[in-house]
């Protein structure tokens, strides 16, 4: 009786022994994944709450940006766009001698007028007391981009022109002048239509379609006949087969056409008055900043090509295609194996 007592209870123990291990086997077997799910979760959790805060840090910056007009966010976008290719102008006027006359100094100064004219239409619009006056000038320092892109083209044709050996004709001279002086005179008639122009009513509010002075309108068709002259002499003027006069031939096809769209959308809003309200910002984007950065970055990119072309610091600027510097080597050069050869003479002579 009592072996059979024992024995129950031992079959008993070793019963719930084996039961036990097993459960407690099945329950970290089961634990593990649970153990690893939790731990991912964590992880993500973690993950999605910094992702959260930083989107929640974005959202702050740029939440009250969507909130902009139109207008006021592609001028914001067009600022850091500009900025390189100031910087690649600046390498350009380093690279590229003399300053004066190698085009790069012009579009220097167009992305500078871009980059002050959209800086001074977004700060006005984020002010809480809007000025007229400064709005207008932003749309000035806009407007009138087309004319240092027209010197920036005619030095690049001059400089196209001097590789082909016949830049230095009284006719190109003259004509490059004349060219130079209705270009001026096309970017004064525009800042005095401007400036002497009324965009307000009596109250202060923006006028639709304001009336502007002649000289405006006379300035817009004067970009319109320079940038398809521009186009015209490029087609007919610049025939060699050099590859500097190739690749400047190339890079003014694609520009001059985009400014004369440019020059062509700056007439028709002037004509229709719509110059500080626009009918379609779409329009204007296309037609206007696009084409205008488009043209501005190819012409740009011009002085890039042209120096890995030349593999060396010759300029594209002079008939020959060396630079002062080289220049100024070979005669020295020259000059010192004459006076070597000359001291030579006078020893055994």
């Amino acid at each position: 009786m009592c072996i059979d007592f024992t024995c129950t209870a031992s079959l008993f123990l070793a019963r719930h022994c084996i039961h036990s291990s097993s459960a407690r086997a099945s329950d970290a077997a089961h634990s593990a994944p649970m153990r690893a799910r939790n731990f991912h979760g964590g992880v993500m959790r973690a993950v999605f709450f910094r992702c959260g805060f930083a989107s929640e840090r974005v959202k702050n910056v740029f939440l009250p940006i969507m909130t902009y007009s139109t207008a006021t966010i592609i001028n914001i976008a067009f600022i850091p766009l500009y900025l390189p290719l100031f910087v690649l102008n600046i390498l350009n006027l380093v690279h590229h001698r003399p300053i004066r006359t190698s085009g790069y100094l012009p579009l220097l100064i167009v992305t500078v007028l871009h980059l002050v004219g959209n800086t001074i239409l977004v700060v006005d619009y984020t002010r809480s007391i809007r000025s007229v006056n400064l709005t207008v000038w932003g749309f000035i320092l806009q407007s009138i981009g087309l004319s240092p892109m027209i010197s920036a083209v005619l030095a690049f044709y001059a400089n196209a022109r001097d590789l082909m050996g016949q830049g230095t004709e009284r006719s190109e001279k003259t004509i490059g002048r004349v060219l130079n002086l209705i270009n001026l005179a096309a970017m004064i008639c525009i800042i005095t239509g401007y400036t002497n122009t009324t965009f307000t009513d009596s109250k202060g509010i923006l006028l639709s379609h304001p009336t502007l002075p002649i000289q405006t309108k006379i300035g817009s068709i004067l970009y319109i006949l320079l940038t398809a002259t521009l186009l015209a002499i490029t087609t007919f003027g610049l025939n060699s087969d050099t590859k500097r006069t190739r690749t400047i031939r190339c890079a003014l096809f694609i520009s001059t056409p985009l400014m004369i769209v440019r020059s062509a959308f700056a007439a028709y809003t002037t004509f229709s008055g719509s110059i500080l309200v626009v009918k379609s910002i779409w329009a204007k984007l296309v037609l206007q900043y696009v084409s205008e950065f488009v043209a501005l970055a190819v012409l740009t990119c011009l002085g890039l090509v042209i120096k890995r072309h030349q593999g060396t610091r010759e300029e594209v600027v002079g008939g020959g295609g060396d630079d002062v510097e080289s220049v100024a080597r070979k005669g020295w050069d020259s000059t010192a194996e004459e006076t070597q050869q000359n001291g030579k003479n006078s020893v055994y002579g």
